[in-house]
């Protein structure tokens, strides 16, 4: 009976042991599965936050191109409106020295008249004085020509005169 007691506790020990493996085994197989499974959904989330970012990206990259796209044309109008400006701006100063030139030219042509009829007036004052001393001298002259020919012949009649007394 010992045989017995003791085969039947050896086989007794055996399915205990086929047991605790068995328990042992399925408790290993779980944390693998929750293992698996954990990483499965992490690879799942990962792959969704990839995806999300993959897209906030290209949503802010298209966002960046836009805002450059119209930053460019704000700054090309920016630039033409300046151009615009400065073609503006010669032209204001072109019209202007154009117009301080015109001024000045006929300043000087005024300035250039008033001269010339001052010249002319003096010329005409001049000439005026020289034919009036010419006239003076000329009447001068001629009453200097007409007492010589008055004495001469006032000479002449007294030498008549004292030419037949002395006969």
């Amino acid at each position: 009976m010992k045989k017995k007691i003791l085969g039947s506790l050896i086989l007794a020990a055996i399915v205990a042991l086929i047991a605790g493996c068995d328990d042992a085994s399925k408790k290993a197989e779980d944390p693998v599965q929750q293992t698996e499974k954990s990483a499965a959904q992490k690879t799942t989330d990962a792959e969704k936050t990839v995806t999300g970012v993959t897209d906030n990206a290209k949503e802010s990259a298209q966002e960046i191109k836009e805002n450059a796209s119209r930053e460019g044309h704000s700054l090309l109008d920016k630039s033409n409106e300046a151009a615009e400006k400065m073609k503006s701006k010669v032209t204001d100063i072109q019209s202007q020295a154009t117009k301080t030139a015109n001024d000045m030219m006929e300043a000087m042509k005024a300035k250039t008249d008033d001269i010339q009829h001052q010249a002319n007036d003096k010329l005409d004052q001049f000439s005026d004085t020289i034919k009036s001393k010419t006239e003076e001298i000329k009447s001068e002259a001629d009453k200097k020509a007409d007492d010589l020919i008055n004495r001469l012949k006032g000479d002449d009649v007294k030498g008549d005169s004292n030419k037949k007394e002395e006969k």
